[in-house]
């Protein structure tokens, strides 16, 4: 079919006609509109209309059936509007009508956000004291943090974990949209039971450290019964063994370029280097947790550190979420006490990471779950959580801290 043309250019039909008044109720919604609009963006789109006004008129044909604006159209109604504004779509088939119903919803959702740009503009917003949620963005799904942003919502010190039943151990639980299995993640379809078929765009993982934490040599360190299963091995090469198996693991259920962030202790770096290289798992850096204060030990030189490898699975290029100002100094606060694990990191770093490195929604492992700190970050940003622990007490407090952010109990998956 010959193409019309004007200056070299092909000639584009202007099918947008009149700009007209229509009452509400004689408007006729596409019953084939494959779009739903739940109760939270309808409630968003009438405190749009508020406060902007009706800007953007429906998109009608000649016989009142809408083409674009359904869920505005609902909101309009529902704030009491008789008449809305609309625009005559003139020169369209039916084939084409029916289309643009799909293009008008599918095309926008192909662009993507410039987030430094978009970064600037909310914190503009932010800094005048315009209420954001009227721009559809919440502050708790950002991938970034604005400036003066309050804290997470969850403190890192929780109540202690005496007096709570475990879990059933080789058992997966729903918490929400996220999943918990209890158990060994080593073992023979453990992580195929956790995963369901399942992608990770992200495996961010705290490990047993091999330094027989609060072991034999110091029995009297902790008096609450907090112990660390599996942290004290034969040989260095057992230990390796070990957690090159578990990531290897990991590996066959993450999507080609998901990266990975493996914290480890110093004592046992080329362990876990070597741990990487025999999963398949590409190392790319080393970051440095600096906490606020060192950890009162029996070494000359106090620890006040701890590292971390990161790098992302070969196969597809990695996912950077994060603008060039990172750097692989990461100074977070540790948490004051740590009375749901020995070992808990602080939700604002775990957090930090997964907003650098997935998007919302996405699936974040974390085979070695300890007090749940992974799924308490991923319940605050907006991604999902998969996550295994061994220990059924401290499965227990994962599912307990996870019905203290979202106030709903854990179920048999």
């Amino acid at each position: 079919m010959a193409i019309e043309t004007q200056n070299g250019y092909p000639s584009i039909r202007i099918t947008a006609g009149e700009r007209v008044l229509r009452k509400a109720a004689e408007l006729v919604p596409y019953e084939g509109n494959p779009r739903r609009h739940g109760e939270k963006q309808m409630q968003a789109l009438r405190r749009s209309l508020r406060e902007f006004g009706f800007l953007r008129p429906l998109l009608i044909d000649r016989e009142n059936r809408l083409v674009a604006g359904q869920a505005v159209l609902q909101a309009a109604m529902a704030e009491g509007m008789d008449v809305v504004p609309c625009i005559l779509a003139e020169g369209l088939t039916a084939e084409q009508r029916r289309a643009y119903i799909l293009a008008d919803n599918r095309l926008a959702e192909l662009a993507e956000w410039d987030r430094q740009a978009l970064r600037v503009e909310l914190q503009a917003l932010n800094d005048l004291g315009f209420d954001l949620e009227l721009t559809g963005f919440s502050l708790e799904a950002l991938p970034f943090r604005l400036d003066g942003e309050p804290p997470a919502a969850e403190e890192d010190a929780e109540a202690p974990v005496q007096g709570r039943a475990p879990l059933e151990s080789g058992r997966c639980y729903q918490l929400g949209r996220h999943r918990l299995y209890v158990g060994d993640a080593t073992s023979p379809g453990a992580l195929d039971a956790l995963m369901d078929g399942a992608k990770a765009r992200l495996l961010l993982t705290d490990p047993p450290y091999n330094v027989n934490l609060y072991g034999e040599a110091k029995p009297r360190s902790r008096t609450d019964g907090l112990r660390v299963l599996n942290d004290h091995w034969e040989s260095e090469d057992a230990f390796e063994d070990f957690l090159a198996g578990a990531l290897a693991g990991c590996a066959g259920h993450m999507e080609p370029g998901a990266a990975f962030y493996l914290w480890h202790a110093s004592m046992h770096a080329v362990s876990a280097y070597h741990a990487c290289a025999r999963s398949g798992l590409g190392v790319r850096q080393q970051l440095i947790w600096v906490k606020q204060s060192f950890i009162l030990g029996r070494q000359d030189y106090q620890w006040q550190h701890e590292p971390c490898l990161y790098g992302w699975k070969p196969g597809a290029a990695h996912r950077w979420e994060g603008d060039r100002k990172q750097g692989t100094v990461l100074r977070f606060d540790r948490p004051v006490r740590s009375a749901e694990h020995p070992t808990m990191k602080p939700v604002k770093l775990f957090d930090y990471l997964i907003r650098n490195s997935s998007r919302p929604g996405d699936i974040v492992l974390d085979p070695f779950a300890g007090s749940g700190t992974t799924l308490a970050a991923c319940e605050q940003s907006g991604r999902t959580a998969y996550v295994a622990e061994l220990d059924p007490g401290y499965a227990a407090g994962i599912a307990d801290r996870w019905r203290r952010l979202a106030g709903e109990e854990a179920a048999a998956a």
